[in-house]
């Protein structure tokens, strides 16, 4: 004999709500509808068209204004706080003019040129520099096959760095 806990029994019911109509009227469409489903427990749902509307309308309106609030951003940004000048000093004490590079994680920017048996300065760019960052330099010579490269130093912003270029 089957289990009478697994017994369902499905009851469907349309009635009209909103007016008084009598039994052999049929149910106007789109007024009311109730659905009954019974499986020892009632469970009843209900769909209005003015409320499914107002629903409709609200969840629109809702994610309109989520949408906005996304792209709107901060207007209490500030300028960006200036870091300091992080610089170079070159003394090539050779004849040779040197072509000058800073190394980061095996990535190479050229600074500039530092002309022979002179001091100049060149400024490390900022976005080079991250907290206190490890550095080489290398000085290329223009028109020669040496290339020197400095020890592995580190540099903070506002660092002035001394590099000293003997004569070959």
């Amino acid at each position: 004999m089957p289990n009478a806990a697994w017994k369902s029994e499905a009851v469907h019911t349309i009635f009209q709500i909103g007016s008084l109509a009598s039994a052999s009227d049929p149910p106007r469409r789109g007024t009311f509808a109730a659905l009954s489903v019974s499986n020892d427990a009632q469970l009843s749902w209900q769909l209005n068209p003015e409320d499914s509307m107002f629903t409709r309308r609200s969840f629109v309106v809702a994610m309109f204004g989520l949408a906005l609030a996304a792209c709107g951003g901060s207007k209490s940004r500030s300028a960006p706080i200036p870091q300091p000048r992080t610089s170079v000093r070159v003394e090539n004490q050779g004849f040779s003019d040197m072509t000058i590079y800073a190394i980061r994680s095996g990535q190479r920017v050229r600074l500039g040129t530092a002309a022979g048996n002179s001091t100049t300065t060149f400024t490390i760019p900022a976005n080079l520099i991250f907290g206190a960052t490890p550095l080489r330099f290398l000085a290329d010579p223009i028109g020669a096959n040496r290339t020197p490269v400095s020890d592995e130093i580190t540099v903070q912003p506002g660092d002035q760095v001394r590099l000293v270029l003997p004569p070959r």
